[in-house]
């Protein structure tokens, strides 16, 4: 049996290979995405392993095979695409071996036929322990194809994205790249939806507020969401709609969806409370990083016009913003110390903080021992878990013959962000000896 199958096995991946073109193979004798997974799935009863299944999946797809010795390393891998195509909103399962990156990030590269790439988010480290059941010992990189993607990870950053690769119908490849690593690519290819053409699309609209990246907004709080519109949609009846969403658009809240008419008025602009997303909309945490997307679809031309809004942090209602503003403080009880005199710090640190550190950086000559003869604090790092202290207090020391300036600076870890800390600091002068 074990000869049958190398028998097998051999002649599919012989099949595969002896073609001169495996994709041009795969087109003129109909075989759909399916049938292709099929075929996959036949190498595997035959005994067929993760390499051999690769380079047959890679000769079905057009795509250069991957060499055997790279299965023995640590190099992310993927076995297989479910589903291989499909339009924009499809949710697609990229399931492999080693594609875990920092932090436990499970996203893919989404790559079109000029070479252009962008990142597709997944849910995160999560997905594992998700999916155990339907991918067992498997990683799994869930994502859905959107309709446009960033080309730089800002995930980490906060920043606005600062282009973006449209996504069309055509051919894709997506992969992993953890670590700095790239795995294998997987073929993929958008198709046009089944009631209508995919529209055009345009990223035309800036928005005017939220204006500054890490704004933070209480949902039910008195604010306008405003933006410009391109003036190719002045006078013009448009589909408008304005959602809160997570990063990378897998999830969002309508705040307002109806027609609009666009003033003829130059520059042109439209505006909506934000307060229409209601307070009992359900998001994900308490605290977390969304967007504001503007959505305006043109009838007349088939163009939707898009704008996206940096990094918003949103408030849910367990606080208010100068709530959250005046529940992280550092300040000292006096702007200026003699030498020999005691330096007090008081701290206010939200009470859902998961923990808070405090750095104090001072020049040559001044030191801060904890009282006299007590430990050093300049310079070093000092941990702290709840319940926190409200103040600290040492024995400022400077042997030098000038004021020296010193810098607290506090930090805290909260829920909705645990791998991010939030500081403010303080400065106080240290007199000289006397």
């Amino acid at each position: 049996m074990k000869n049958l199958s190398r028998i097998g096995v051999s002649g599919l991946v012989a099949m595969a290979f002896v073609l001169p073109t495996p994709l041009a193979f795969a087109q003129t004798t109909g075989l759909t995405s399916g049938q292709i997974q099929a075929i996959i799935s036949l190498v595997r009863s035959f005994g067929g392993d993760d390499a051999v299944v690769q380079n047959v999946s890679s000769a079905l797809y057009g795509q250069t095979p991957a060499a055997v010795t790279s299965m023995l390393s640590n190099a992310p891998y993927l076995e297989s695409i479910f589903p291989a195509g499909g339009p924009v909103g499809t949710t697609v399962d990229l399931v492999g071996t080693n594609l875990a990156g920092f932090e436990g990030d499970l996203n893919a590269i989404i790559v079109n036929s000029k070479g252009e790439s962008g990142i597709l988010y997944s849910g995160g480290a999560y997905y594992p322990t998700l999916y155990k059941n339907i991918y067992p010992g498997k990683e799994v990189i869930r994502v859905r194809i959107p309709e446009k993607a960033c080309t730089v990870d800002t995930s980490y950053s906060g920043k606005a994205c600062p282009s973006y690769i449209g996504i069309t119908p055509g051919a894709y490849a997506l992969y992993a790249s953890p670590w700095g690593k790239t795995s294998n690519r997987m073929h993929f290819t958008v198709t046009a939806t089944a009631d209508s053409p995919q529209p055009s699309l345009k990223y035309d609209i800036p928005l005017v507020s939220p204006s500054n990246v890490g704004e933070a907004w209480k949902l039910g709080e008195n604010r306008i969401i405003r933006w410009n519109y391109p003036t190719e949609l002045i006078g013009k009846m448009v589909q408008l709609s304005v959602s809160l969403t997570t990063p990378g658009e897998l999830a969002s809240w309508i705040i307002y969806k109806g027609i609009q008419s666009v003033s003829v008025n130059v520059p042109s602009g439209g505006d909506v409370s934000w307060a229409l997303l209601s307070t009992s909309a359900k998001l994900p945490s308490a605290f977390g990083e969304y967007t504001i997307v503007i959505s305006a679809y043109d009838p007349s031309t088939g163009i939707t016009h898009k704008g996206v809004s940096g990094i918003l942090n949103v408030d849910s209602g367990r606080l208010s913003t100068l709530q959250l503003k005046s529940l992280f403080a550092l300040s000292s009880a006096s702007p200026s110390v003699d030498s020999r005199g005691t330096l007090t710090l008081h701290y206010k640190i939200r009470s859902d903080a998961l923990s808070a550190k405090l750095y104090i950086s001072c020049p040559t000559g001044v030191s801060l021992p904890f009282g006299t003869g007590g430990s050093e604090n300049c310079n070093t790092w000092t941990y702290w878990k709840p319940p926190f202290p409200s103040s600290s207090s040492f024995t400022a020391v400077n042997i030098t013959s000038q004021p020296q300036l010193i810098a607290a600076t506090l930090y805290q870890y909260l829920p909705a962000n645990p791998d991010y800390a939030e500081s403010v600091s303080a400065q106080v002068t240290i007199q000289p000896l006397q």
